[in-house]
C-alpha cells in the first residue's frame, strides 16, 4: 500500500485530504509544518508527498528544497499542493524538482488521478 504524506498547517485540510486518500486505500501520514515533512520524509520513506506551500516556519519552496537536496529524499515525488498564486510559483517549484502543482480548492477527482498518475509512474 503506498503512503502518502500531506504536508499542510491547516488541519481541515490534513484531515479532509487524509479520508480521501484513506478511503481509496492510500496509507496516509501528516505533517503540520515544512520543518516536520522534512524530518518525517527521511525517517518513513513515503511514495509521495502533498506539500503546501505557505506555512509557518520554514514554507513549502524550502521544504521543497531541501528534500530535493538530500539524497535520501530526492526521489520522492512532490506535489505542491496550495491556495497561493504568485506569478512564476509554479515555475519555480517544477524548477526545484517538484513533480506537479495543484490549486486549493481542487477537486476530489483530479487530487486522485494526479495521485494515481504520478505513483504508478514512480511504483
Amino acid at each position: 500500500m503506498p503512503k502518502i504524506m500531506i504536508a499542510d498547517d491547516d488541519i481541515t485540510v490534513r484531515d479532509l485530504v487524509s479520508t480521501l486518500l484513506g478511503r481509496v486505500g492510500y496509507s496516509v501520514m501528516e505533517a503540520g509544518s515544512g520543518e516536520q515533512a522534512v524530518e518525517m520524509a527521511g525517517s518513513s520513506d513515503p511514495d509521495l508527498i502533498l506539500l503546501d506551500i505557505g506555512m509557518p516556519g520554514i514554507g513549502g519552496v524550502e521544504a521543497l528544497t531541501r528534500l530535493k537536496a538530500d539524497p535520501a529524499t530526492s526521489g520522492i515525488p512532490v506535489v505542491v499542493f496550495t491556495a497561493q498564486t504568485e506569478k512564476g510559483l509554479v515555475e519555480q517549484c517544477v524548477e526545484l524538482g517538484a513533480s506537479d502543482y495543484l490549486g486549493k480548492p481542487c477537486r476530489q477527482g483530479w487530487l486522485l488521478t494526479t495521485v494515481q498518475d504520478i505513483l504508478g509512474a514512480a511504483v
